[in-house]
């Protein structure tokens, strides 16, 4: 009754879209695109939606009590200290926790865009998470009870129908407190505490605005990185 949102639909005709002119080059098909033409537009506060961090009391709602899955409560333990997205966590397999120096980190390799494929230092908070990886064989999950599901056959969809479900349970049932919104704690955390952008975007995964940070500058070390991401602190949540 409700149908698909905006966003949602839109999502579908490119990707359907971009299906036909792929089948149009190959001769499979002829025409007008059928997909064409069916955008719908989107406005803020209506029918497109900013993410927001979550508040420290909705926290304690998220972790108290404890959700019945231990793992989505260690991804989002995760993703509250590394910034890192649902499906980069989801994915991560014992053998991509490594240690380089005095750093261990994560290897980030199944990433959304090319600047997020990254090294991400294990915050001291999750010093659980190396621990748990070590018993493990290295191409396993971490979180093997994810299902790949979706067209890229990816757990972050089955990860993230757990998260629904549970941030529903607990009262949350506005679309901008969303997973992704531990990575909006983390990001302003990190601002607030007057980080460069620059470096904020190499931690987190994002690209590096501007023509002299974009094209012509370097990547920071592990070791500033790890200084960077233990500046994240919840000191009233007991998760």
């Amino acid at each position: 009754e409700k149908g698909l949102a905006d966003a949602t639909v839109n999502r579908h005709m490119g990707t359907l879209s971009t299906f036909w002119n792929w089948a149009e080059e190959r001769e499979h098909c002829e025409g007008r695109n059928p997909f064409d033409g069916h955008r719908r537009s989107l406005k803020q506060g209506k029918n497109k939606h900013g993410y927001v961090a979550w508040e420290i009391d909705e926290l304690k709602r998220l972790f108290d009590p404890p959700p019945k899955r231990d793992d989505i409560r260690e991804v989002m333990l995760v993703a509250l200290h590394s910034g890192m997205r649902l499906n980069e966590i989801a994915s991560l397999t014992n053998g991509q926790i490594k240690r380089s120096g005095s750093v261990t980190y994560m290897d980030v390799t199944d990433a959304k865009t090319a600047a997020g494929v990254r090294k991400v230092p294990v915050h001291p908070a999750l010093s659980w998470l190396v621990r748990k990886a070590e018993t493990g064989s290295p191409e396993a999950r971490i979180w093997p009870r994810f299902n790949d599901e979706g067209p890229g056959k990816k757990p972050s969809g089955d990860a993230g129908k757990v998260f629904s479900s549970l941030k529903i349970a607990r009262g949350f049932d506005t679309r901008m407190k969303v997973f992704h919104s531990f990575r909006k704690n983390v990001v302003g955390q990190l601002e607030a505490a007057g980080i460069p952008q620059n470096e904020v975007a190499q931690l987190v995964g994002h690209e590096k605005q501007g023509l002299t940070f974009g094209t012509y500058g370097k990547n920071m070390s592990l070791e500033r990185l790890a200084e960077i991401i233990a500046i994240v602190r919840y000191p009233d949540l007991d998760a």
